[in-house]
């Protein structure tokens, strides 16, 4: 079991062994309810930006910075990428 202080504005910091375990990761959600007196916790995990990208019809894959980088200095228009 882990423990987690309130602070005055009502925020906790989950501890790091409850991020690692739940996969939890910026952007993540939180949802809260409270049953039989006891708050229960659900994790809705977000989307990376490049995981939508490619979910988008007609849109290639992001092929990552380092190969924006590349098409940069081979000295293609970002209209190309």
């Amino acid at each position: 079991m882990e423990k987690a202080t309130v602070t005055g504005k009502g925020q906790i910091t989950l501890p790091r062994r409850i991020r690692e375990r739940l996969n939890i990761e910026i952007g993540d959600k939180l949802l809260f309810d409270i049953k039989d007196g006891e708050l229960r916790v659900r994790v809705i995990h977000g989307r990376k930006i490049s995981e939508l990208f490619a979910s988008l019809p007609g849109v290639e894959a992001y092929a990552g910075e380092d190969a924006e980088r590349q098409a940069v200095k081979s000295g293609f228009s970002e209209h190309e990428l």
